[in-house]
C-alpha cells in the first residue's frame, strides 16, 4: 500500500499522481531521485509489482479549469499542444502539473491512447487504427 506520509517537495501526496505514469514525472517536475522516492512511497498509485491500482479516472477534462489557469484558458485551448512543454509559455512547473492533471483529454494523457474524440455531431469518432506491426 501507499505510504500515507509520502509528500513530494510541493506537498503533493500519492493521490496527486493518481492516473499518471509515475516513472515519467521527471518530464514534468521531479528529479530522478524524487521519481524513485515517489515510486517507492506510492507503489499502489504507481501500479508497481502486484500492488492493486486505484481505479483509473475517467478521461474527461475539468470543466472549471479556466478558473485556475493563469490566462483563464479552458482545457480545449490546449488540445493538440504538448502540455508538458507549457513552461515555455511562462507556466510554472506546478501550473504544468495542474494542467496535465485537469485536462487529460485535451493534453492527450489519458490512460488509453485510443480514447475516441467527440466530433461536431456530438457522436464519438472511431478510434484510430492500430499502428502497423
Amino acid at each position: 500500500d501507499d505510504d500515507l506520509a509520502y509528500s513530494d517537495r510541493y506537498g503533493g501526496s500519492c493521490g496527486s499522481y493518481s492516473g499518471l505514469v509515475c516513472s515519467m514525472m521527471y518530464n514534468i517536475h521531479l528529479t530522478p531521485d524524487e521519481v524513485s522516492a515517489l515510486i517507492a512511497g506510492c507503489p499502489r498509485t504507481c501500479r508497481i509489482c502486484g500492488a492493486a491500482a486505484p481505479p483509473a479516472p475517467a478521461c474527461v477534462d475539468d470543466a472549471f479549469y479556466s478558473r485556475r489557469d493563469r490566462n483563464g484558458q479552458p482545457c480545449e485551448k490546449f488540445a493538440g499542444l504538448v502540455c508538458k512543454n507549457m513552461h515555455v509559455f511562462q507556466y510554472t512547473m506546478e501550473d504544468v502539473r495542474d494542467l496535465i492533471t485537469a485536462c487529460p483529454r485535451s493534453c492527450g494523457t489519458c490512460a488509453s491512447s485510443r480514447v475516441p474524440s467527440v466530433g461536431a455531431t456530438g457522436a464519438p469518432s472511431p478510434p484510430p487504427p492500430p499502428p502497423p506491426a
